[in-house]
């Protein structure tokens, strides 16, 4: 039976905190405020029954709300979208401590704090659950890393590999999307060519990973094996350019599952594939030398991996063409003057066309619009 491990809070606040560590300004990306608050509040919640799924929603909503609406009113919304689900007691340590919080993020000594009076210092956090907060970095990867996990699993299982090795695809599938923080958000939306600079910064994304990791005890067979996601048999891969077994076993699995369900889910520069065709993809991939033929085959054979289709997709939903370059900008992490600046058009206006697309969209925060539009790829 495939079971995550479980780490420790303060583990997996010092793993953010080295991602915040290796550029002056990442830390300032909404998508790292985002995971380092998200388990703030979690070890701030003390004993309250809280599920940390919840919290990280509560986490996304609270950093984007604040930056365009102010702590107060980020806080009154919150409240009256998600109070009612909270116990009051976190809502009360939200409303004591947001605002130095928010501005530890900005000074980036948020993940180092002490563990206060009645936090959690010995929480443990499953990875499946410090998998979602590591893809809230972008909204467009939301659950990513569980559905690699899944596919990698029993991919393992299909070609015979033992409980401890499926173990281990499992676990490192969890955690592979962490070096992913040590590249700007706005370079993972880029639609258009990237520059070399940025392209290099993304081969290393998984040596970060590797790195990061590395401050969580007990993971450092898991963290290697996450470490080769980007390899391919041929040598053509990030960030070791590995040939044949020189990848683990494990690596191998992880590498085709990462492609298997990155070609189903749509992405800023591309919308998702069909599963036949992203079966004739990863085949073809597999054919030409990049990924093991076997666990290729697998894969192509676990259809029930593929991500659902949305449930509550509206009919016809049309968004005019400044609305759809305001949501995008918005869904970056622009304030409204920053997408004012960037559109040359008022701040007023910016905000006249957020609340025409919330009112199409039917959401009333940030990222739930932005999440939305990118999965029925309006934007």
């Amino acid at each position: 039976m495939i079971s995550a491990a479980t780490v420790s809070m303060p583990e997996c606040l010092r793993a953010l905190a080295f991602m915040g560590d290796l550029v002056m300004e990442q830390i300032a990306d909404p998508a790292l405020r985002t995971v380092c608050l998200g388990m703030t509040i979690a070890q701030a919640a003390g004993p309250q029954p809280v599920p940390l799924r919840v919290i990280a929603a509560l986490a996304g909503d609270l950093e984007a709300l604040s930056k365009t609406d102010g702590i107060a009113a980020a806080l009154a919304l919150v409240a009256g979208k998600h109070g009612p689900s909270y116990p009051p007691g976190l809502m009360e340590t939200l409303r004591r401590n947001a605002a130095e919080w928010l501005e530890q993020l900005d000074q980036r000594t948020l993940c180092r704090r002490p563990v206060g009076p009645g936090e959690r210092s010995n929480e443990m956090v499953s990875l499946e659950l410090m998998a979602d907060l590591i893809d809230l970095q972008q909204p467009w990867l939301r659950g990513h890393s569980r559905r690699v996990a899944q596919a990698a699993a029993r991919a393992a299982a299909a070609i015979g590999l033992d409980s401890q090795a499926q173990q281990r695809s499992y676990r490192a599938a969890l955690i592979h999307g962490i070096g992913r923080g040590a590249v700007a958000g706005g370079v993972w939306n880029q639609a258009g060519a990237l520059s070399a600079a940025a392209r290099e910064r993304m081969r290393l994304a998984p040596y970060w990973t590797l790195r990061a990791m590395r401050q969580v005890g007990g993971l450092a067979v898991e963290a290697e094996i996450a470490s080769y996601v980007g390899e391919r048999l041929d040598g053509s891969g990030d960030f070791r350019g590995s040939i044949g077994a020189a990848i683990p076993i494990e690596g191998q699995v992880l590498a085709a599952a990462s492609a298997w369900i990155a070609l189903q889910s749509a992405r800023p520069w591309r919308p998702a594939y069909a599963v036949d065709d992203a079966a004739a993809i990863l085949m073809g991939e597999a054919h030409a030398g990049r990924f093991h033929p076997h666990v290729a085959e697998a894969l192509c054979g676990l259809q029930d991996e593929a991500p659902a289709a949305p449930t509550s997709t509206p009919a016809r939903i049309s968004l005019s063409e400044r609305e759809t370059d305001v949501l995008r900008a918005i869904s970056q992490g622009l304030t409204n003057k920053e997408v004012a600046r960037r559109l040359e058009i008022s701040p007023r206006t910016v905000g006249t066309h957020v609340e025409s697309a919330f009112r199409k969209l039917g959401c009333t925060t940030r990222a739930a619009a932005s999440l939305k539009a990118l999965t029925l790829r309006l934007i």
